[in-house]
């Protein structure tokens, strides 16, 4: 096993009605996922960070209610936060440069939420995850296995480094 696996215990799938956040280019790939963070912990477990460049169109991975926009001191910088209202599960859209809405509100699946970024990091990607809970010290991850648009590989959520693909 590589030095810096992390064995992770199961955790629930969120499958196929849940969709990517981003759409690969028209003609071209899907982007590629960075995991294994050191910084992905408890509900950030399974996160992954998508490597699109600053301007990428960010949408919504699934239904909710948007709990929080904006800046977010913990390292997210401009973060919006959305609750699945069926569930409870909370999904996380990190590093926007430009948030679409200033109110909260409904979203469905697929709706515009901002652009990608580089706000609270250096380098400009898109940190998306998945959880159950809404304290983050506390909550548990929920894994991208099964999303429509996000294929894993081998790496995937443990080990720091790409760890698969995501763009419908």
């Amino acid at each position: 096993m590589p030095q810096d696996s992390v064995l992770l215990p199961a955790a629930p799938e969120i499958g196929s009605a849940w969709w990517s956040p981003v759409v690969k280019p028209i003609g071209g790939s899907a982007y590629t996922v960075k995991c294994g963070s050191s910084a992905h912990t408890n509900g950030a477990s399974y996160a992954a960070d998508v490597s699109v460049g600053v301007g990428t169109n960010v949408y919504a991975a699934n239904d909710g209610v948007i709990e929080f926009w904006g800046w977010d001191n913990s390292g997210y910088g401009n973060l919006v936060k959305i609750k699945k209202t069926s569930n409870g599960y909370r999904h996380y859209y990190g590093h926007l440069n430009e948030i679409n809405f200033a109110q909260p509100s409904n979203v469905t699946r697929a709706a515009y939420l901002g652009k990608s970024g580089s706000s609270g990091t250096t380098q400009a990607h898109l940190h998306f995850h998945v959880q159950s809970g809404s304290n983050q010290l506390t909550a548990t991850g929920i894994t991208l296995v099964g999303m429509t648009g996000f294929t894993s590989n081998q790496n995937y959520p443990g080990v720091n480094a790409a760890c698969g693909t995501m763009g419908r």
